[in-house]
């Protein structure tokens, strides 16, 4: 990266290459999720351990959504894996 300022630029670019897709119901139900505890009736602290400041509903969306997505690829990665080592 290279620093000009306070312009960042990424000089060296990575090919990012998939291993995996979501089915668009696994994503639609992540998504409902996701929006029901940062919107709905679901319950998620204004702030997470350690930080200082509060987040707003819609910061409170974007990490349960990825983070909901990220628990759910590593599930799977280690489903199959498992699958695979013990057959």
């Amino acid at each position: 990266m290279r620093i000009e300022g306070n312009n960042y630029y990424i000089e060296n670019k990575l090919k990012f290459n998939s291993i995996r897709t979501f089915k668009k119901q696994t994503i639609s139900t992540v998504f409902n999720f996701a929006y029901e505890m940062s919107f709905g009736k679901g319950e998620h602290r204004q702030h997470r351990s350690g930080d200082q400041r509060n987040r707003r509903n819609g910061e409170i969306f974007i990490n349960a959504f990825q983070g909901k997505l990220a628990e759910l690829g590593i599930y799977n990665f280690i489903y199959e894996y498992n699958k695979r080592l013990y057959k």
